[in-house]
Parts: structure tokens; C-alpha cells; sequence
């Protein structure tokens, strides 16, 4: 290769870099203006608060995108969201409030979002919100509310009385974190760091309940914990009720999970494989539980080891009076878990199904389901874990693993444009 040959393909090349850099700019100089005020608009009395730093989280990915060849149909993509998201002059680069509170004994949500185009927001909220949910603008901050019981204009009234409080989210607001979640019973932290996504939290007032964690020797994605949330234990007592047999509060669990039997699309035809030891905070006979859900033609083929549920066989045992196994492989040897509480495996796992012909195809060929698995097999491992600390409280720590080559802010990104959130 001539030295003039050289030349040209050097001069090219910084050409390329410096067009692409100065889309990078010029793209986020249209979505970023500087001083976000949105803080100064939320509730003073909130029932949670969840704040994302978009510079961070997105910012970030499209520097990534624009400068990885291979995904530059994802960078088209990303530009032809972003211009969308603009029809309501919504700031995708700066930090974005969500929250829960309470309007005349209803539950609300709600937003607090910088803007970039306040005409914009002003013009297109009324056709890009569905009703029962209200908008208003104070300056370059935007909030919409949502309440299923009350009305758009209500809502509306109530946004716009809103008034600015520099101090209603100085409890909750730590900006040194990607994304924070706040609430009187829990602080949850994820941090985006070079390959991996660093996950702390602190749970307040948790109910521990079993003081040892034991788990089946078996394969899977593994989830355990002896702490069970009220509000999940109500949930799934409500479930429980409804097949018509009494079954005691739950307050610690262990699950192995390998996949899905899908028979049909109907969520009646879906069953889970997987090995699970549940702790509970009474006693029960599980048999006879059993009988009387064969009763009411819940399951079938009941034996003194087994019952079939959708055509799935089960394995059960009683390990003592509040504690069962519940299983798709026969109980086997039981090992002690370190910590009361674990996350970890690999996604993908999450994510393995069989099924029929037909509907595996189906399944397979959905956006959604394309999108979740490429997230999915760009984490290499999640290692979650937590223990108990001073009174009834539990530290949590742990971390989501991306593969080499995968950055966490773009494949986020490109699972969020997959599925039509972002």
C-alpha cells in the first residue's frame, strides 16, 4: 500500500469518527438542557419513589451503539424512537420520577419529568394518555398522574396545583446511583458499571422466618429466602383460598427452576419445572390438602409421592410439620444455604420452555420473547444475595454479570426498544 493510499484511509477514518461524534452530540443536545427540576415536584408524602438517571442509563448505550458497527440498524432504531418520544418533549437524557401516593384515600401514580419541548408536551398529552390519567406543565417540568377511580380533569387539577418544594426530595433523591428505589420498608440501589449492573439494598422491618435455609441438590435458576413480603404472602394466600383448601402462611421458600411445560397458550396449560421446598409459619397436612384438591378435580392421579397437574407430573413430601417439597425430580439430599436470601444462575434458564410444535414456534417468533432471550444471553451469571442484620432488618447485595463485549446500559436499551417500552 502507497504512502498516498494510506493517507486517504487514515484522512477517512478520522471523518467517520468525527461525523459520528458529532451526531453523539448533536442527538443529546436536542433531548439534554441543563438543570433538572423535577424534583421539586413530587408529593410530600409518597408510598415509594423510584428515580432513573437517563444520562446514565441511555446516554451512555447510544455512545455505545454509534460506535459498534454491528448494531447500527439498532442506532437507526434508537433515533426513530427517540423522535417519537420528543411528540411530548420528554428529556431522555436527564432523570426520570416515578411514584405512588395517596389522593382522598386512592392509590395514584404518578410522574416528574424534565422536558425539552414544553409545547410539545402541552400539545400531545391529551392524545398520547389514555383517560384516567392527568397531565399539567410547570415550566420544563411535566407530571402526569394516574388513578383508575378518578377522572382526567381531576387528575389534571391536581397536577397543576402542584407547587415547587426544594426540599420534598432531599430524603429520597441520591444521584450518585443509576437507578434508586425508595420506601419506608426498603431501599433498593442499582449502579451501571462497566460489565455489570451492582445491585444493594436494605429491608426494613422484614419478617424473617425460618433460621435456616435448606435447599434441594438439583440443577436450575435458584432463588431461596427466608424473608417473605406481607404483601406477596397476601397475594398468594388469595390464590391459595381460591382452590377452596387452607393453607398457613408462607414465610420462606427455595425454588430450583428449569423451564416451562406449555401445552397451550392458555395460561391453565402452563406449568412450572421446578423443585421448590416451602416454609410455613404453621402447621398442616399436606396430604390431605392434596385429597382436597383432587377433590375439586385441581389435580389427578394421586399417589402417596406423586400428583399430575395439567398432564405434569409432581413429586411432594412432608419434611416436618410446616415444611413441604413440591417438585418435578423425586426429593433428593438437602444442602444448607449460606445466606437468607439468594438470587443466581443463568437467565437464560428463566427463559427454557417445552412444548408442541406449533405453539413453541409461536412463542419463539414473538418480539417479546426474541428481545428477553438476547438480554437474557448477554448476562453471564446474577449472584444476589442477602442477610439478616440488627433487629429486623436485611442487607442485600450482589451483582448482574454481563459477557465480555456486552455493555448493561446498551443491551437494556436494546431489550427496552425490543418490547416497545422505550
Amino acid at each position: 500500500m502507497s504512502k498516498k493510499q494510506l493517507g486517504i484511509r487514515v484522512f477517512a477514518l478520522m471523518i467517520l469518527l468525527v461525523v459520528a461524534w458529532g451526531i453523539f452530540f448533536v442527538f443529546r443536545f436536542l433531548f439534554e438542557k441543563p438543570g433538572y427540576e423535577n424534583s421539586q415536584y413530587l408529593p410530600k408524602d409518597v408510598e415509594w419513589l423510584l428515580r432513573i438517571d437517563g444520562e446514565e442509563l441511555f446516554g451512555n448505550a447510544l455512545e455505545s451503539i454509534l460506535f459498534e458497527a454491528k448494531d447500527n440498524p439498532l442506532a437507526r432504531q434508537m433515533l426513530e424512537e427517540m423522535e417519537e418520544r420528543e411528540l411530548i418533549g420528554v428529556n431522555v437524557f436527564s432523570e426520570h420520577f416515578l411514584f405512588e401516593f395517596s389522593i382522598e384515600g386512592n392509590k395514584a401514580w404518578g410522574m416528574s419529568l424534565n422536558l425539552n419541548a414544553p409545547d410539545q408536551f402541552d400539545q400531545n398529552c391529551p392524545k398520547f394518555f389514555p383517560d384516567h390519567v392527568g397531565f399539567a406543565r410547570h415550566g420544563n417540568v411535566g407530571i402526569v398522574l394516574f388513578c383508575d377511580r378518578l377522572s382526567r380533569e381531576k387528575l389534571t387539577k391536581i397536577a397543576g396545583s402542584m407547587e415547587p418544594a426544594s426540599d420534598v426530595g432531599k430524603p429520597y433523591v441520591q444521584t450518585e446511583h443509576t437507578i434508586g428505589y425508595w420506601s419506608g420498608k426498603s431501599h433498593i440501589y442499582l449502579d451501571v458499571k462497566n460489565a455489570n449492573i451492582n445491585i444493594s439494598a436494605h429491608l426494613f422491618d422484614a419478617s424473617v422466618g425460618p433460621s435456616g435455609i435448606s435447599s434441594h441438590a438439583g440443577d436450575g435458576f435458584h432463588m431461596h429466602s427466608g424473608v417473605f413480603p406481607d404483601f406477596a404472602a397476601t397475594w398468594l394466600s388469595g390464590l391459595l383460598d381460591r382452590s377452596g383448601t387452607y393453607f398457613p402462611k408462607i414465610n420462606g421458600f427455595s425454588i430450583d427452576y428449569s423451564g416451562l411445560f406449555v401445552a397451550s397458550l392458555s395460561s391453565s396449560e402452563i406449568t412450572p419445572m421446578i423443585n421448590s421446598i416451602v416454609y410455613f409459619s404453621d402447621s398442616l397436612d399436606f396430604k390431605k390438602n392434596l385429597l382436597e384438591l383432587k377433590a375439586r378435580n385441581l389435580i389427578t392421579h394421586l399417589t402417596d409421592s406423586t400428583f399430575e397437574y395439567v398432564k405434569t407430573r409432581y413429586y411432594f413430601s412432608q419434611y416436618d410439620p410446616s415444611t413441604i417439597y413440591v417438585g418435578a425430580e423425586p426429593p433428593g439430599n438437602l444442602k444448607p444455604e449460606e445466606h437468607l436470601i439468594a438470587i443466581k444462575g443463568d437467565p437464560v434458564e428463566l427463559l427454557e420452555f417445552e412444548s408442541g410444535m406449533i405453539v413453541g414456534k409461536l412463542i419463539r417468533l414473538s418480539g417479546v420473547f426474541q428481545s428477553a432471550r438476547r438480554l437474557a444471553e448477554s448476562i453471564e451469571e446474577i449472584d444476589i444475595y442477602g442477610d439478616p442484620m440488627s433487629g429486623e432488618s436485611v442487607v442485600i447485595r450482589g451483582t448482574i454479570g454481563f459477557r465480555d463485549g456486552e455493555a448493561p446500559g446498551h443491551a437494556l436499551t436494546r431489550f427496552l426498544l425490543g418490547v416497545g417500552i422505550l
